[in-house]
């Protein structure tokens, strides 16, 4: 969050993520993003949004892995 720039477009369906966003980055555009997250991630992708906070526990449970480049489906997920 801190190599963001001033403006940057972060997306959270989150109140709670979305107030702790503001509190430390009040510079920020908190935009509550709905959907699931594969039409979430596709915002991102689409550059509707410059970030997206989602729950760790979420996206591992729907299979999905974090990498270096961001999130992905597991290979034997089904996705």
């Amino acid at each position: 969050l801190r190599k963001l720039p001033r403006g940057a477009r972060v997306g959270s369906a989150s109140i709670r993520r979305q107030a702790q966003l503001n509190a430390s980055r009040s510079d920020l555009s908190i935009i509550n993003i709905r959907g699931n997250v594969d039409a979430r991630l596709i915002a991102l992708e689409n550059g509707e949004i410059d970030a997206l906070i989602l729950a760790v526990a979420g996206v591992e449970r729907l299979g999905m892995i974090r990498d270096g480049d961001g999130i992905k489906r597991e290979p034997d997920s089904g996705g």
